[in-house]
């Protein structure tokens, strides 16, 4: 969790939580997702607005932020410099703007995000946003198959192997 302390008028990351935040930085891929939330005492009966943002690493591990808005400069104080690898995240532009700043990050919304667009491109697009979801569906079909190794006991060596990888990662491009 990201502690703030204040000091005076500005809010900073305390230095004590930079250890907790190490081990989901390391990860290849992070799920990341903000939201506004109310804490603190703004003035006498009014609440201070601030965000909370998610972090979701490889290892099941979830961590939260906070911060005193949802401005974009602040996705960097939340994952801090080190991170690389590919950040996954809905469709706000700090995320990928984050990403364009650091070539070692590559930006990938999730496909829930992505999948309503094409539903909404369905009237308009018939052929098109049915081949895109078609290929969300196939996606889908592989993470739950994935899931289900896990349930069983597989190690991750077992699932999924190299060639089983690059298809995904071709369907997910051809999305």
């Amino acid at each position: 969790m990201v502690v703030w302390k204040s000091v005076g008028w500005k809010h900073r990351p305390c230095p004590l939580v930079h250890p907790v935040l190490s081990n989901p930085r390391s990860s290849r891929v992070l799920g990341m997702d903000e939201t506004p939330n109310k804490a603190g005492r703004k003035a006498k009966g009014k609440i201070r607005q601030g965000h909370l943002w998610s972090i979701y690493g490889e290892a099941d591990e979830i961590i939260f932020g906070y911060t005193p808005s949802g401005a974009a400069g602040h996705v960097r104080d939340v994952l801090g410099e080190s991170f690389s690898g590919t950040l996954v995240t809905d469709g706000y532009e700090a995320y990928a703007r984050y990403a364009r700043q650091d070539t070692l990050v590559t930006h990938a919304e999730c496909c829930a995000h992505t999948r309503r667009y094409f539903e909404r491109a369905k009237e308009t697009y018939p052929e098109a946003a049915a081949r895109a979801l078609e290929l969300i569906g196939e996606l889908y079909r592989i993470e739950a198959h994935i899931q289900d190794k896990k349930h069983q006991g597989c190690s991750q060596t077992q699932i999924p192997d190299r060639t089983q990888r690059t298809h995904h990662a071709g369907l997910l491009a051809m999305v």
